[in-house]
């Protein structure tokens, strides 16, 4: 035996290999698929019913036949794979630089994907006399981050301007793409920050430090006692010692 899987239910139906993979159904409404070689689960399908055949592959469909919920009858359903992704981000866009964008990509359809990202520079072109539209600019294309398997990633704009954002997934068998334009705005002045404060108060201390020395050369500037006030004091003086001897 080379592998075993269970299935959701006692009574089973032909597998139908298709591709290298081996499609299961039972009396039940999960449509299975493993890998033929090794038996490591492929997908999964939730059908509304239970299944009452085995499967058929007429490419590039499968064939599906299920009961009805009462039981009269059943129904051929045919299905094709569903291949697909998208990008969702945070903020929306437009964006500002060095501003944290949070990017994830929700693909369906794939086994194991890898994920990549890219960024292109645009340039806004002139269409019609009220219209603009976005153009790649030659090598302008710079991976963002290399194929991985995680599905999320942070962009950190360094420049402004209008970006294509990509991600292209692919697994063994499968690729697709996915693209969202962004644009970058410059940095903003801070406010209510500490800078803001720091600068605000500067002329403040200024305007203290002149006071400060304003008032120090008006002491300054306070004229000596002349000749005749010091005698005038002296005499003063003299007359009180006199009264007090």
């Amino acid at each position: 035996m080379i592998w075993w899987r269970t299935i959701p239910a006692r009574r089973s139906f032909r597998p139908e290999v298709i591709a290298g993979n081996v499609v299961v159904s039972a009396l039940s409404d999960r449509i299975l698929c493993f890998d033929a070689a090794t038996g490591r689960p492929r997908g999964e399908f939730q059908a509304p019913t239970d299944a009452g055949a085995n499967p058929v592959w007429v490419s590039p469909q499968l064939g599906l036949v299920l009961t009805d919920a009462g039981g009269a009858g059943s129904r051929l359903v045919f299905m094709k794979k569903q291949v697909g992704v998208s990008i969702r981000t945070g903020p929306e866009p437009p964006a500002r630089m060095n501003q944290e964008i949070a990017v994830t990509a929700d693909a369906v359809g794939f086994f194991m994907p890898m994920y990549e990202y890219s960024l292109t520079q645009l340039r806004m072109v002139r269409f019609g006399p009220a219209g603009r539209i976005p153009v790649e600019i030659e090598s302008s294309r710079s991976v963002g981050r290399e194929k991985s398997t995680e599905a999320a990633w942070s962009w950190f704009p360094e420049k402004t301007g209008f970006y294509k954002l990509s991600v292209l997934v692919e697994d063994e068998r499968e690729k697709a793409e996915a693209h969202r334009l962004y644009r970058i705005l410059p940095l903003t002045r801070r406010s209510g920050t500490e800078m803001e404060a720091g600068e605000k108060k500067a002329p403040e201390e200024k305007k203290a430090g002149k006071e400060s020395e304003a008032g120090e050369k008006t002491d300054s500037k306070e004229k000596p006692p002349t000749k005749k006030k010091k005698k005038k004091e002296n005499r003063h003086a003299e007359g009180r010692s006199s009264r007090t001897g």
